[in-house]
């Protein structure tokens, strides 16, 4: 999932989903619109005076409402979910949610302000509850193909619960190398596992900002 990383699309979804796809259903339209303007108004008038930390807390307060972290986390882990604790199942939701923040949202605050989005022709497909949003995203001189799984809660609302870039899905992908720490140490080794790797992503974000200060 290299050309993932390089432009940043997991926690570009959380921000710039759709503009025209629901115009035949006000509501989920509404929502996402909102809630881009708002992810993008809080970038440019805060990205120079918040800290990291304060930027990902505040975004990831911004776009809670449209996404379902626990059930992301419980897809990722399949038949496991069950084997945890329901303590270990929030913290792996926590953990889970902080990860993608540390690992992505650094990037998409660079570049949120350029980024393009495309739909393709029969961008939308609908079935009952479920849709699936196919886009390219446009981002650093590189394009991804990129399709969006979303699903409507009792209240009507629609809900990501799922992306797919380039044919390779996030939870999925996430799925074999959970699962794989999980048959061998069990939820503790999962969790102390995605403990390590948010400090590394954060020690790795620190030193692009001492690097980025001394240029």
């Amino acid at each position: 999932m290299k050309k993932l990383t390089s432009v940043a699309v997991v926690f570009l979804f959380f921000l710039v989903i759709v503009t025209n796809v629901f115009a035949n259903d006000g509501q989920p339209l509404t929502r996402i619109q909102s809630t881009v303007a708002a992810c993008k108004d809080y970038i440019i008038k805060n990205k120079s005076s918040l800290s990291d930390d304060q930027m990902l807390t505040g975004l990831k307060n911004i776009v809670a409402p449209l996404f379902d972290f626990r059930e992301m986390a419980k897809r990722c882990l399949g038949n496991n979910w069950k084997n945890g604790t329901e303590a270990q199942q929030q913290e792996f939701v926590d953990l889970f949610s902080d990860m993608l923040a540390n690992a992505y949202m650094k990037k998409v605050v660079k570049g949120i302000e350029n980024a393009e989005i495309k739909y393709p022709a029969g961008a939308v497909e609908v079935d009952g509850k479920k849709a699936t949003v196919k886009t390219v995203i446009i981002a650093d001189n590189e394009s991804v193909n990129v399709a969006y799984r979303m699903m409507q809660r009792k209240d009507s609302s629609w809900w990501v619960y799922d992306v797919i870039i380039e044919n390779i899905g996030l939870i999925s992908n996430y799925r074999t190398e959970f699962n794989e720490i999980i048959r061998n140490g069990g939820y503790d080794k999962l969790i102390s596992t995605l403990k390590a790797r948010i400090e590394k992503i954060k020690k790795e974000n620190s030193s692009e900002n001492l690097d980025s200060a001394k240029e």
